[in-house]
């Protein structure tokens, strides 16, 4: 989804949301069930392809979190794609700096 960031800067997020971390849902191949993310955009898929964006418990079924430039991002947090540049923000500091953009 495209969003807003206080200095009006467009970017894309999406939120980590599953409960299980599984990419089934991302890729038919993979030996996962679920999907771990609100959408799943092309940016993101690279992003975990290129290994930048690494489940942490890989197979485990407890939560799902990834690292991502040397952060974790947790459920309810966002994974953030702006100006080529991809990393995650915390779920509070999202809500209060971000905006859909419509």
């Amino acid at each position: 989804m495209k969003y807003l960031n206080k200095s009006n800067f467009e970017c894309e997020a999406v939120k980590v949301t599953a409960v299980d971390c599984n990419l089934r849902a991302i890729d038919p191949k993979n030996i996962w069930d679920g999907c771990p993310f609100s959408e799943v955009p092309d940016w993101l898929i690279n992003e975990i392809n290129k290994n930048r964006l690494i489940p942490t418990q890989k197979g485990a079924t407890d939560y799902a979190r990834w690292d991502i430039g040397g952060k974790t991002a947790e459920p309810g947090d966002y994974i953030v794609s702006l100006n080529g540049r991809v990393f995650c923000v915390d779920w509070k500091e999202f809500e209060n700096k971000y905006v859909v953009k419509l």
